[in-house]
């Protein structure tokens, strides 16, 4: 079993991977002017400030932030892949939820498949652990979770060891009072391992 400091170190290490990212302007090939702002610095605040509120303990507030990195570097790709919205002037679309750019993306490279828990698959995005737990945080739908977040978290042993998760503590999670802990920490390293393998796809795909 990690513990909470160990699971700040593995953390602290995807950033010797972003350090770069923070520096750059990329994201958008320079002949799209107009999407030149592009997120860029958001993403950036969102990854910083996930990973801030999970080392000081504000586990909800890293759910939170870690599913809006992964919807907006989602959304972000759909608007730049897509040449309905490539003309100055275009209204860009709204009200997009991580399930449909999740159904948007899927037959894509877009490095999706590391969002999903052994056995699952997003023929039903919305009943994916990665996709409940956005949802249930983003909508304050948490009573029951909060009790026992272990519900939503991977429910093999290969993954429990993947992610350092003890049996007895997956299966006590609220006796021994790190079950939103480990949510928030395995959700945490999902998007991680997502933004670094898409930061590859964006460059291979844009040639940045």
């Amino acid at each position: 079993m990690l513990k909470s400091t160990e699971r700040c170190d593995i953390i602290e290490r995807y950033l010797s991977f972003y350090g770069p990212i923070v520096k750059t302007s990329g994201w958008v090939p320079i002949e799209q002017p107009r999407l030149r702002l592009t997120p860029t610095y958001w993403h950036i605040q969102y990854l910083k400030e996930a990973i801030e509120s999970f080392k000081n303990k504000q586990f909800i507030a890293s759910i939170v932030l870690s599913s809006a990195l992964v919807e907006t570097c989602l959304y972000w790709e759909y608007i730049r892949t897509d040449p309905k919205y490539q003309k100055a002037g275009t209204v860009l679309p709204s009200k997009l939820s991580l399930s449909d750019l999740v159904i948007i993306h899927e037959k894509t490279a877009v490095p999706l498949k590391i969002l999903l828990d052994e056995g699952e698959s997003f023929k039903k995005p919305s009943e994916t652990h990665y996709i409940q737990t956005r949802n249930k945080f983003a909508h304050a739908n948490v009573n029951h979770i909060l009790d026992n977040p272990s519900i939503l978290l991977p429910n093999t042993e290969s993954e429990w060891d993947k992610f350092g998760i003890d049996k007895e503590e997956y299966l006590n999670a609220y006796i021994h009072g790190r079950g939103l802990e480990n949510l928030a920490y395995v959700h945490l390293i999902k998007t991680l391992e997502f933004l670094k393998q898409f930061e590859n796809y964006i460059k291979e795909k844009h040639q940045l």
